[in-house]
């Protein structure tokens, strides 16, 4: 009987043992499953505040709900394909508004910027424009629309008008650090590199002015004024770069 017993319990241990060692086999012949990638919801890039300090600044991945201020920040966003993200639109040049209400039907289009606010009642996640849109007169400053969870970017290229303080000079290589950002932002970066070449293109099929230095006054006529465009704006850094000397006035505006 204790032979028997014992030959018994040994019986069981084996299929026990068995049962483990393919339970094991079966373990290590499934493979593991990969984790799947969390999505990346913004996108880091270099710019500035209204003043020019540098900083990076964290911006919603092809945001859905946006606020732009100027035109040419709206051309921009038409071009990367984000005409139905655009919200609300600010333009300043009121004979533009009958096209762009084509162009953006789903838009509200104002003549003049809106309040703070206003733009905190929308709730966008993302608002673009030129760096005057962003003086504290008007919209407000970068850090401002952050601390409200709200993603902001001033322009490159869009001008030092009406004080420099630290922004830096605006140039071609402002525009192309712009449109590589806009890539990143709406994931479309091919696009960005294709303006980019166009630009050097175009700069290098216009002849330059090598036996003269042309002197050009870039101005623009505004409502009540005339305003000088000098060295520090894109159309200066332009004219340089084809062999012309820019005037540049210390006032930005000249009678």
């Amino acid at each position: 009987m204790r032979h028997y017993g014992q030959s018994k319990l040994i019986s069981i241990l084996l299929v026990m043992l068995a049962i483990l060692l393919s339970v094991a086999g079966c373990s290590r012949s499934k493979p593991a499953e990969k984790a799947d990638k969390p999505e990346e919801t913004s996108v880091y890039v270099d710019s500035f505040d209204f003043t020019g300090n540098s900083r990076k600044a964290a911006i919603a991945k092809k945001p859905k709900k946006i606020i732009v201020c100027g035109s040419n920040a709206a051309d921009t966003l038409i071009a990367f394909g984000a005409n139905d993200a655009i919200h609300t639109l600010i333009l300043t040049e009121p004979d533009t508004i009958a096209a762009y209400k084509k162009l953006l039907p789903q838009a509200d289009i104002y003549p003049v910027s809106i309040s703070q606010e206003a733009v905190l009642e929308i709730k966008p996640d993302f608002i673009l424009g030129m760096r005057r849109f962003f003086d504290n007169k008007v919209l407000g400053d970068t850090p401002f629309w952050e601390n409200n969870g709200i993603s902001a970017y001033i322009q490159d290229a869009s001008g030092p008008i009406p004080s420099l303080g630290n922004f830096p000079r605006c140039t071609v290589e402002s525009e192309k650090n712009f449109l590589r950002n806009m890539g990143k932002i709406f994931d479309n970066e091919p696009l960005a590199e294709t303006e980019i070449r166009k630009i050097d293109e175009e700069l290098q099929r216009v002849p330059s002015c090598t036996s003269a230095k042309p002197r050009v006054l870039f101005i623009e006529f505004m409502p009540n004024n005339i305003e000088a465009f000098g060295k520090e704006l894109l159309s200066g850094d332009i004219v340089e770069k084809l062999g012309g000397e820019i005037i540049s006035y210390k006032a930005p505006f000249i009678s």
